[in-house]
């Protein structure tokens, strides 16, 4: 996971926390508060994905981006 976050220059200075779940996914736990869900599998793409709308978005504290579930991006914010 490290290797796929340093090729998409994801800071990893901004990362807090790593998560492993059970079913092989990953959660990303930034310093903002932001929490990345990934996918247990394709996670080259859904990291590609969530650059993507970091480029054309600027997110709040306390957001979950979740994109476990094929060709969907979930966001929430509390």
């Amino acid at each position: 996971l490290k290797e796929l976050l340093f090729q998409e220059n994801i800071n990893y200075d901004e990362i807090v926390k790593f998560y492993f779940h059970k079913n092989k996914r990953w959660d990303v736990h930034f310093k903002d508060d932001i929490v990345l869900m990934l996918p247990n599998q394709k996670t080259s793409n859904a990291i590609k994905i969530y650059k993507e709308f970091l480029g054309n978005n600027s997110l709040k504290i306390n957001t979950i981006i979740d994109l476990r579930v094929k060709n969907r991006l979930i966001v929430t914010n509390d």
